[in-house]
């Protein structure tokens, strides 16, 4: 009888939301030429030749007087004025403001304003001072000095819509910033349109804006609001360019009777970084006062991420929250909640939780509890990968009296490990007893009992605890802890504890000393007992602001079979803020076994940091029982002087030029090129000892930016320390690198490294050279390439050459949710056993889309080796999906041709929504070992109903090999019916007739039956 717990991911996609609400918006906005009735409107023009010798004039209007119905419009076109120009100053101005205006005289008050600004678009010359425009215009103002101002060309537009009509009001703006539009000369234009800075335009070049909000409140009792935002940044140089962001909210409030509401809210975001994917969430919140007693809450939230190249792509996160309260009589109530959490990963499997909460107080000192948690994960990589964890916890909580309070829990805890070959299942019960009193003021007291059973493989362990509590607080700078527990096993094991732990401050402010001291003896074991006895006691205090004292004292003595010790650990340090710019450290540290010294260690170091430069420098002295002392001097030197690499160039920098290309024997980008980013860093490291003396360390390097297309990056290492098992270790060699990089423009960047690497002891040197070239045609990820050449040459010997090329080509649309479960995990996704093969993972290429790669190496001895790759998968239509995967020649992590060639062809197609078939077939030659699969397979799945699940598959398995052929089939069923409450009843079998020679005809019929009841497939 086998208990398994997997469940299959369904989505609910909420776009039709999504839809209504932008259909609102729009409705809004077409609806605005009908807010006010038919009108009419006069203009007149004044004289174009004004009698005084203002250098600018502007077309006025006249118009009905308010509170009749009216429709003014203005228009101010400025230009140089005809006077000037006879008097010898010439000037050049273009510019223009359009305003409009809607007054009704109706019980409805409204109005619309509109405004379009433009700057300057030729050059502005004149041959005498002049003064400047009105500037409460509001539309140009210029101030202008000199014979000459030329103006540069550029766009920005500013527009704000405000409406508000009785219950309805509506704001709107945008913004469009070209890329080309900075700030003219000194002494130029210093305002456009509606009084923005020009300075303020420049600094949003490349940005776009559009946003506006919506209100309706047709009553006190009812409201409505909508808005809705769009952001293009194409800033030439920003960490963010050609991020497009489109965000949109809905609220609606409607007051029931009494204190009765129904709220709603839907809110949503797109991110998308034009080549490299999009970040999309939707979040709905819904709160519904049923009566005066119920009230009922919902939320949904997604969340999916396709960024390349972020630590979460791949990731689609679905969350529903649902939870009923119900007042009963005063403080009593009961509450629900239920939460469903699903999270997929792309290529890595499905985490699923379900939590189901209740709580009931049927008086105010009564509390019941209801817990129900259930989880499965078949996250490929995670450390909890097969896990399904079933968890049930009931809870009671009476208040006897004011400080005394008693809880009882009953926890039920059910894990099966599925690791493929075999199925872990452990079952926990555990019982908790509690007395919590509080003695009043600051004093209180805990007494537990635990009482757990642990059943394993069919072998059962209780353990009984019981532990004692003890808080005591009898000033505010004087607090005392005291912990005892006593626990006994049904093994015959025994563990008692005891602790004591006191914290207190003396003085205040920055005299402030704090102590902090503990005893703790813990002892485990029935017969021959191991113990351990602690004692510790920690002072720090601050006499002064700029000085810092610290002395830790630790005593540990262990004595029993584990361990028999008796430490003695003693830490003294200061620190003293000599200048706001300088500072002074030192410590003191020593231990010893026995009073036997095996540890000290002695050092002080100081720093300088004035802000563009930091410069430290150090001495410590080390000793090691059974080793030599050792004095090591260092010393640290940063100088800002350049400009941090931007993003393009950290990407080119320090990715692999081909993705994988680490795990095919191609070296990438090493860690230890990364040092001083925008600034030079030199690292001096001098160790000695008895037996050597002055071995030392060096580090140089310097990056910076040069302009905002190109980068510089250096990098020198001698002896340099390296990390092995987790400890810092030096290595006898020296490592210079020489690296540039260079933005192409369209999203491509070009890169060139040059490393040499030398082994000071035996005195070999390797050299590599690096041209890469990586991108996107058009900026966007429709087409990204990748491709360039290295080359590896140790000193003495034949250099190896690479050449590499990755190439992907969206041209398709990306598998849906119901495909990719299907094709990755497929039908009979348990495990291998039934004879269904999960997709192998060579077949795994970029979703909706081509991809191909091609990697070559010349050997020492002249052959060239090639791998290659391809793969195509794509959506046709929403019921249907193809995959294709080509492999020839892959290589092993060393750099090793198998000389394999590999062919996947698989379709998938749903038939209503009940129904699905899929078809793979798999071909696999390996030409060394003359050996060869053909495997064919079929699997159909029906929904026969809402509580009957129907699977079957069929595999044809075809292997040649050494000039012999043999087959197997295997046929599978599986059928599943809900009994109860979301729980199955599952019947699954398969029947393989295997035909390999030398089976007995006894084995080559094989089947197997498995029958399971568990919740939710």
């Amino acid at each position: 009888m086998k208990k398994k717990a997997k469940r299959k991911t369904a989505r609910a996609h909420i776009s039709p939301i999504r839809a209504a609400g932008r259909s609102l918006v729009f409705a809004l906005l077409l609806a605005l030429p009908w807010a006010a009735p038919h009108a009419a409107f006069a203009l007149t023009a004044p004289d174009q030749s004004p009698a005084d010798a203002n250098p600018v004039y502007h077309v006025g209007e006249s118009f009905n007087p308010v509170g009749s119905s009216g429709l003014p419009f203005t228009m101010i076109d400025e230009r140089p004025d005809p006077k000037a120009a006879t008097a010898g100053a010439a000037s050049q101005i273009w510019g223009s403001q359009l305003s409009l205006a809607l007054n009704v005289n109706s019980s409805l008050a409204s109005s619309v304003y509109y405004s379009k600004s433009l700057p300057l678009y030729e050059a502005l010359r004149r041959n005498s001072q002049f003064g400047g425009f009105d500037p409460t215009l509001g539309v140009l103002a210029f101030r202008a000095e000199g014979a000459e101002h030329v103006l540069d060309s550029g766009r920005a537009i500013q527009q704000k819509l405000d409406y508000a009509s009785g219950a309805f009001a509506l704001q709107g703006s945008y913004t469009d910033v070209d890329k080309d539009f900075h700030t003219p000369g000194a002494g130029s234009v210093s305002v456009i349109g509606d009084r923005s800075p020009v300075d303020a335009l420049a600094a949003m070049r490349g940005m776009s804006e559009l946003q506006f909000q919506a209100q309706f409140n047709p009553s006190a009792a009812f409201a409505l609001s909508t808005s809705q935002r769009k952001s293009v940044n194409e800033q030439p140089g920003h960490k963010e360019i050609g991020m497009t962001v489109s965000e949109m909210a809905h609220a609606l409030t409607y007051q029931l009777s009494g204190d009765r509401q129904l709220k709603a809210d839907f809110q949503s975001r797109d991110e998308d970084w034009r080549g490299h994917g999009a970040i999309n969430m939707e979040k709905l919140a819904a709160h519904l006062d049923v009566t005066s007693r119920l009230a009922l809450d919902y939320s949904y939230d997604w969340n999916k991420n396709e960024r390349q190249g972020h630590k979460e792509k791949g990731r689609d996160v679905t969350e529903i929250k649902q939870s009923l309260v119900y007042k009963l009589t005063g403080d009593s109530k009961l509450a629900l909640d239920y939460r469903k959490f699903d999270e997929q990963w792309d290529g890595k499997g499905p985490m699923q939780l379900e939590t189901l909460a209740a709580s009931l107080n049927p008086t105010s000192r009564l509390q019941l509890t209801y817990n129900h948690d259930w989880s499965a994960n078949d996250r490929d990589g995670h450390k909890e990968k097969g896990l399904t964890r079933d968890a049930t916890k009931t809870g009671l909580a009476y208040q006897l009296t004011d400080q005394t309070r008693l809880e009882v829990n009953y926890d039920d805890i059910r894990e099966e490990w599925d690791r493929g070959d075999r199925t872990d299942a452990t079952e926990t019960q555990i019982r908790n007893y509690a007395v919590r009193h509080a003695f009043g003021g600051s004093t209180k007291a805990d007494v537990t009992r635990n009482l757990t059973s642990i059943t394993s493989a069919g072998a059962t362990t209780d353990i009984d605890t019981t532990q004692l509590h003890l808080e005591h607080k009898p000033g505010e700078r004087l607090n005392l802890v005291a912990d005892w527990m006593d626990r006994n096993r049904s093994d015959g094991g025994t563990e008692d504890l005891t602790a004591l732990a006191l914290d207190t401050a003396i003085g205040s402010g920055a005299g402030k000393t704090a102590i902090k001291a503990l005893y703790q003896q813990h002892s485990d074991g029935a017969d021959d007992k191991q113990v351990d006895t602690l004692y510790r006691l920690g002072v720090s205090a601050s006499p002064s602001p700029l000085l810092q004292l610290r002395a830790d004292y630790e005593s540990l003595n262990q004595q029993g079979p584990k361990a028999d010790h008796d430490f003695v650990r003693t830490n003294l340090g200061f620190a003293s803020q000599l200048h706001r710019y300088a500072k002074l450290t030192a410590d003191y540290a020593r231990e010893t076994d026995k009073d036997v010294q095996t540890k000290s260690d002695r050092g002080a170091r100081i720093e300088i940091n004035p802000g563009w430069l930091t410069l430290s420098g150090g001495v410590a002295f080390q000793e090691r029982q059974g080793q030599p002392d050792l004095t090591t001097t260092s010393g640290d030197l940063q100088i800002k002087f350049g400009h941090a690499l931007a993003d393009w160039a950290k990407a080119v920098s320090g990715a692999e030029p081909l993705p994988g290309a680490g795990a095919h024997g191609f070296r990438g980008a090493p860690g230890w090129l990364n040092l001083g980013d925008g600034a030079i860093t030199l690292n001096y490291i001098a160790r000695s000892t008895d037996e050597q003396s002055h071995v030392v360390t060096r580090s140089l390097g310097y990056q910076t930016m040069l302009g905002d297309r190109a980068y510089v990056k250096l990098a020198m290492h001698k002896n340099p320390m390296i990390k092995k098992k987790d400890k810092l270790v030096m290595e006898a060699a020296r490592w210079d690198s020489y690296e540039g990089g260079l933005d192409l423009s369209s999203g491509f960047a070009a890169l060139g490294r040059f490393i040499r690497e030398e082994d000071l002891n035996s005195g070999r040197a390797a050299t590599a050279r690096v041209l890469g070239l990586r991108g996107a045609i058009g900026g966007s990820d429709t087409f990204t390439f990748v491709g360039g050449l290295q080359t590896v040459q140790p000193e003495g010997d034949a250099a190896t050459n690479w050449q590499f090329a990755n190439v992907n080509l969206k041209f398709g649309r990306a598998l849906a949710d119901w495909a990719k479960a299907a094709s990755d995990g497929g039908l009979f996704d348990d495990n291998t056993k039934y004879g269904h093969r999960k997709l192998p993972g060579w077949a795994a290429f970029a979703d909706g889309g081509l991809s191909l790669q091609y990697m070559s190496r010349e050997s020492e001895t002249g052959d060239q080796l090639i791998a290659s790759a391809a793969g195509y998968q794509t959506m046709l239509g929403d019921r249907a999906y193809v995959k294709l995967s080509f492999q020839q020649n892959p290589l092993t992590d060393k750099g090793k041709v198998i000389p394999v060639d590999r062919k996947l062809y698989e379709v998938g197609r749903r038939f209503g929504g009940k129904f699905m078939a899929l078809a793979r077939f798999i071909t696999d030659d390996n030409l060394a070992e003359s050996k060869s699969l053909r495997t064919s397979m079929l699997g159909l799945r029906s929904r026969l109903s809402e509580r009957e699940r129907l699977e079957t598959v069929i595999v044809l398995d075809d292997v040649s090999s050494q000039g012999q052929r043999y087959r197997s089939t295997t046929y599978g069923l599986e059928y599943a019916r809900e009994v109860n409450d979301g729980h199955y009843l599952i019947v699954k079998g398969t029947l393989t007739r295997d035909d390999r020679p030398g089976v007995s005809d006894e084995l080559r019929d094989n089947y197997q039956v498995d029958f399971a009841y568990k919740k939710a497939i």
